[in-house]
């Protein structure tokens, strides 16, 4: 799995993802390198090879105006990563099962936002 965003706290088992926070100024740059390593993994058998999930989330502390902020935050990095992903790791990306959600501080709910 490859996150993006914020918001991954429950996910901070080993070997479960690869967390990519939004803190670069080249997303880009991590990006790549997560890719590369889910890659080289599925070819060299230390994980399935039947895919991954690329999620991106971003976190609002309010109902309305904040939470549609973090919706187009979090659209803009799925897009961003998967386009990525897509660009450079066309084998792979046939492999990608892409989500995007927005996660509530308050309560850590995470919830999927409609494609």
């Amino acid at each position: 799995m490859i996150c993006i965003g914020r918001g991954f706290d429950f996910l901070h088992t080993p070997n479960l993802a690869l967390i990519i926070g939004p803190y670069s100024p080249n997303l880009a740059v991590p990006l790549r390198k997560a890719a590369s390593i889910i890659e080289s993994n599925m070819k060299s058998g230390r994980i399935p090879d039947d895919g991954f999930l690329l999620l991106a989330s971003s976190p609002y502390d309010e109902i309305g105006v904040d939470r549609a902020r973090a919706e187009l935050r979090a659209r803009f990095m799925a897009k961003f990563a998967a386009d990525v992903i897509r660009n450079e790791f066309g084998e792979l990306s046939t492999r990608m099962t892409q989500r995007t959600s927005v996660l509530d501080w308050s309560s850590r709910q995470l919830d999927l936002i409609d494609e």
